[in-house]
């Protein structure tokens, strides 16, 4: 044999073996429509089916067709599938679903159980389940499924407060220390019963004044914030559709710092200081003293709606003198301070890039810091290219101290209060330090504190009919008081000269 004869035969012996492998394997081979029945996995099979469906209109390369042998599975034929479309039997059922490709067929079978008391229960919506109640509500007396009717009676468990059942309708008692009940639901079908049990939340309608409160002494808690823009802290990115903001309510009564919080193009492109915004869906919580939104939520804009931003300008001096509540109320919002001391300068410049400390103030024992911010993006950039932060830069090597300094920014918080000017031009250097005016601060901080000793002193539970005296004068600054909840309960009676809190189940009692 010679050489290219031996190789030729080679040659034939790979193509025999590879022809061979490939039908072993069934490369290159159609499959048939047995085998493509056979192959066709039906997700329903045996289960209980309660919802309409869809079937394939082709399996493989096989155009099929459905039949069903039961009257309470319908086959209707659509343009690229079928839908099953299912009916609730009476009785428990087995429906056979036949596959037919081009006269080979299989069959298949799906379970139709009868609407059951479970099935409505289940299927029932409670529209006040883990929500918050401030009031009484009607209740449903029937719940409906699939054409079936069940009869809903209500009852609260024994042991639970704040709510009654009486002729269909939820009696709320409203309250501010905002208690979980739960409420029973009995739906009876077919003379069989299922209890099921619901919770919320009672309250309390909150003035605003008790939001600012509750949303500056808890974390973790959620309220609609509204209002205006005071200033872009972090501009609004399109990979993240967020932005952060700080933000003035429209009763100018406290500021919110909104961070990163959901915004869309659309509502982002009209942000601006003084538009109108509202944010809903975001809780808070304390970053160093700064209560701010825990990202998320959902912010909108209304531009037709601006405010004149030099007109909400707070000064704040008294509220820092005296420990007022205003001062934490007031952080994310534009404030002043007139006529402080400087008691350091920072011994560095401020550092681009960074949130960085110019020089503390002091007055009446209180020190509240002045520095620029890299979350102030809307009025400047902590970069040696901006001309805002290089005048921030040389009034820090203005400023000495000793000196007497007024200020204007935005109030924040990192571990005590500290405000961040929008301009240079905020800091003024000069004036004269009134003699009392730290005295007024002290002697308003030393009526709270007494205050807050006397209150603390009421126990927590208390019995009908009982009264407490209260504060209303301390070193010449008058005390007054408003009822924030349990309007129903407590009473602010004026006896001669004495104010008392008064305790009583009925307010028709005194």
């Amino acid at each position: 044999m010679n050489r290219k004869i031996g190789v030729l035969l080679l040659s034939l012996v790979a193509v025999i073996c590879l022809s061979l492998t490939a039908c072993q394997l069934g490369i290159g081979t159609a499959v048939t429509k047995e085998q493509a029945v056979q192959s066709y996995i039906f997700e329903q099979e045996g289960q209980v089916v309660k919802e309409d469906f869809i079937l394939p209109n082709r399996v493989g390369d096989y155009r099929a067709s459905w039949s069903s042998n039961n009257e309470n599975v319908v086959i209707e034929k659509r343009e690229n599938d079928f839908l099953a479309k299912v009916s609730i039997p009476e009785e428990d059922q087995e429906v056979v679903l036949t596959l037919d490709l081009r006269g080979v067929t299989k069959d298949f079978i799906v379970r139709l159980q009868a609407i059951t008391t479970y099935d409505i229960a289940d299927a029932y919506s409670f529209a006040q389940n883990r929500s918050t109640v401030y009031e009484d509500f009607e209740l449903d007396t029937e719940a409906y499924y699939k054409g079936k009717t069940a009869t809903i009676e209500w009852s609260v468990p024994e042991g639970v407060g704040y709510i009654a059942v009486e002729d269909g309708v939820c009696k709320v008692t409203p309250s501010s220390l905002n208690p979980t009940v739960k409420i029973q639901a009995t739906f009876t079908f077919n003379d069989v019963s299922v209890t099921m049990t619901y919770s919320f939340t009672v309250s309390e309608q909150m003035t605003h004044l008790q939001e600012v409160n509750y949303w500056y002494t808890n974390t973790g808690v959620s309220i609609t914030m509204k209002g205006y823009v005071v200033e872009i802290a972090t501009a609004w990115s399109s990979s993240y559709a967020n932005v952060s903001l700080y933000m003035v309510d429209e009763d100018l009564c406290c500021g919110y710092y909104l961070y990163r919080v959901k915004c869309d193009a659309a509502n982002a492109a009209n942000l601006r200081p003084g538009v109108y915004v509202t944010c809903e869906g975001t809780t808070n919580t304390n970053y160093n003293g700064l209560i701010e939104t825990n990202a998320g939520g959902t912010l909108t804009v209304d531009a037709s709606k601006t405010i004149d931003l030099s007109t909400t300008v707070y000064a704040l001096d008294n509220d820092v003198l005296a420990g007022a509540p205003a001062e934490n109320y007031n952080q994310s919002r534009l404030v002043s301070l007139t006529n402080w001391t400087v008691s350091e300068v920072y011994k560095s410049a401020p550092t681009a890039g960074s949130t960085s400390t110019l020089f503390k103030l002091t007055k009446g024992g209180k020190t509240v810091s002045v520095a620029v911010s890299k979350y102030m993006e809307g009025a400047y950039k902590t970069a040696a290219t901006d001309a805002v932060w290089n005048s921030f830069v040389a009034k820090y090597n203005e400023v000495k101290k000793g000196d007497v300094v007024s200020v204007k920014g935005v109030l924040g918080n990192y571990n005590g209060p500290q405000i961040l000017p929008l301009s240079a031009d905020d800091i003024v250097i000069g004036g004269t330090v009134g003699e009392d005016d730290a005295v007024v601060g002290q002697k308003v901080s030393k009526a709270i504190a007494e205050v807050n000793q006397k209150l603390a002193e009421i126990p927590a539970v208390i019995a009908d009919g009982e009264d407490y005296e209260l504060i209303t004068e301390v070193d010449g600054v008058q005390v007054s008081y408003t009822l924030l909840g349990q309007k129903e309960t407590f009473l602010l009676v004026k006896e001669g000269e004495v104010l008392k809190l008064k305790v009583c189940p009925n307010v028709a009692e005194i």
